[in-house]
């Protein structure tokens, strides 16, 4: 979080938007019980369709090779980080009742 948030605050004063953001808590498990739990039951349930592009062939090493040592999984760790969001629960109760997201899919 810390090393993305100066980023992150400047392109807010530039845009002069400023969305609610929350740090990912990932507490003290590993990369791969966090990838395994996070993405193992969703491509087993077959919830998880990859679309064309460039990067498909580089992910599908990364997530057949995964874990691995030497080899970089930085896209795998990124969609496990990804599915966590998904998971995640907003609430609204303490939102004043004007409030309007700007965009309803994300809630913000």
């Amino acid at each position: 979080m810390r090393a993305v948030m100066p980023y992150l605050t400047e392109m807010m004063l530039k845009q002069n938007i400023y969305p609610r953001i929350e740090e990912i808590a990932i507490g003290n498990r590993s990369k791969v019980d966090r990838v395994v739990g996070a993405l193992q039951g969703r491509f087993e349930h077959k919830q998880v369709e990859l679309c064309d592009g460039d990067w498909v062939k580089e992910f599908k090493d990364e997530l057949l090779n995964f874990p691995t040592t030497g080899i970089h999984d930085d896209m795998v760790d990124s969609v496990s980080l990804i599915a966590q969001i998904a998971n995640a629960v907003m609430y609204f109760e303490d939102l004043d009742d004007e409030y309007e997201p700007l965009d309803w899919i994300s809630g913000y």
